[in-house]
């Protein structure tokens, strides 16, 4: 239990430490399923808007915009649950090369590493702002598992894209489930 958010907003956050580090809006490190995250923004930050790096945290009622990365990242094990979410990237002078709207991993380099990144994913909206540098409207790559339900995901270059052979292996097995998704994308 690392508390509770609610009520939060995070804005002209993150910094450039190196050209391979930057820091996010917020970044849950492993954090608990005790913890309560309720009616967050993240707005105009320079890397992601809100990523999970492990843990099992959950939120609710998330607006991210006008972010620099992604929008919503996970990686590393990540098993929480995030319902209720709204992102608009925004055009930015500081766009990274690969911008998402959900960019979600289990591990680079070791995609069947356990524990695998397997969250409830439901009640989205991803909407692109028409920047050209914006990539995918949902990238599922490098072995990550959960359930992808209830989106919209719209004006996006690609509006699902499913990467790797694990991320593949866990679809076939119905460890990676995607349902009831609206794509409307070039």
């Amino acid at each position: 239990d690392s508390g509770s958010i609610q009520y939060l907003t995070v804005e002209y956050a993150g910094a450039r430490l190196t050209n391979e580090d930057e820091l996010n809006g917020i970044a849950f490190q492993g954090v608990g399923s005790g913890t309560e995250v309720s009616y967050v923004q993240v707005a105009y930050n320079l890397d992601d808007g809100i990523e999970w790096f492990g843990g099992t945290v959950s939120a609710d009622h998330v607006v991210v915009t006008g972010v620099g990365d992604d929008s919503l990242d996970w990686t590393d094990g990540w098993q929480g649950s995030l319902q209720y979410a709204i992102a608009y990237p925004g055009v930015s002078p500081d766009m990274s090369g690969d911008p998402r709207g959900i960019e979600a991993d289990n591990r680079d380099g070791d995609n069947d590493k356990t524990p695998f990144s397997a969250p409830n994913v439901s009640n989205f909206t991803l909407i692109n702002s028409g920047d050209s540098a914006t990539q995918q409207g949902v990238l599922l790559r490098r072995g990550t598992r959960g359930v992808i339900a209830n989106g919209i995901v719209v004006d996006w270059a690609t509006g699902l894209d499913v990467d790797s052979s694990q991320t593949f292996t866990n679809f076939d097995d119905g460890t990676l489930r995607i349902k009831s998704l609206f794509l409307d994308n070039t």
